[in-house]
């Protein structure tokens, strides 16, 4: 293996460093120093939000599609963090809610003779407790429901408060499962 990419080590710019600096002992005048490396890192984790945003914003486009589809199909519970099963309403309008001094802000309010608020978080790190508490002081007086969607899963407290308070929650893992459930008809 080596052999056959001995070209590709040859011109591996970690590797030449390390050879010149750490084997032969050669300075590096113009190595980078820590400021230079935080605004690297700024700027990149910058760049990772915005991206993580864009997703964010697709993935609610990707739920409104999913909400479409439900039908008064009979679901298992745990889909949804909760035991037993779960009748899923029919909505006839699914749609962003944006209060009228534009100070709440919710990812997807579905209506029809329920209210369900949904919140849909698609970030690297678990959902927890107190994202679970904004969600609902914002969201209970607007819906008869509240389902919270993290793609990365949630804290055992966040689990906790929202099983406590009555919200409906799911991962990545279970939303793709609904999806296969509620095939369009």
């Amino acid at each position: 293996m080596f052999e056959k990419n001995r070209r590709y080590y040859y011109h591996d710019p970690v590797l030449r460093y390390w050879v010149a600096y750490v084997q032969n002992g050669v300075e590096v005048a113009d190595f980078p120093r820590e400021k230079d490396l935080l605004a690297i890192i700024e700027d990149l984790d910058r760049k990772y939000q915005l991206v993580s945003s864009e997703l964010g914003k697709e993935k609610e486009g990707s739920i409104k599609d999913l909400m479409k589809r439900f039908a008064h199909q009979d679901i298992e519970g745990a889909l949804f963090g909760i035991k037993g099963r779960i009748t899923l309403p029919h909505f006839k309008k699914i749609e962003k809610y944006v209060s009228e001094d534009g100070e709440t802000e919710i990812d997807i309010l579905a209506e029809n003779k329920t209210k369900w608020a949904v919140e849909i978080k698609w970030k690297t790190k678990a959902a927890g407790a107190k994202e679970i508490a904004s969600f609902f002081k914002k969201a209970s007086p607007l819906a008869d429901r509240c389902w919270y969607i993290s793609k990365a899963g949630f804290t055992e407290e966040a689990k906790v408060l929202a099983t406590k308070k009555g919200i409906l929650f799911s991962t990545e893992k279970e939303i793709h499962v609904l999806g296969s459930k509620v095939q369009k008809s």
